[in-house]
């Protein structure tokens, strides 16, 4: 039983590095999975704000006031062409 102890033990931290290494690729994995997510969060958040800021813009385009306003700037144009530069 001499040489058995220190074999067992050999055993025993040979078996432990293999799950440890394992175990570090299974955190790599997750890690990588986790990353994905947070990207996949960032870009969702980014569309969300680029759908709402279109929106908003459509919405200021197509008020009533704001076309009206503008109905009439190609002849203002138009006119201010006219009108002599002052020297």
């Amino acid at each position: 039983t001499g040489g058995s102890g220190p074999k067992k033990i050999q055993e025993r931290v040979s078996d432990l590095q293999a799950q440890w290494a394992a175990l570090e690729q299974l955190a790599a994995v997750r890690k990588k999975r986790l990353e994905e997510a947070l990207a996949m969060h960032q870009f969702q958040a980014d569309a969300d704000d680029v759908d709402a800021w279109t929106l908003d813009a459509l919405r200021i385009v197509s008020n009533e006031e704001y076309s009206e306003n503008t109905r009439g700037v190609p002849g203002r144009s138009q006119e201010a062409a006219a009108v002599p530069a002052r020297a």
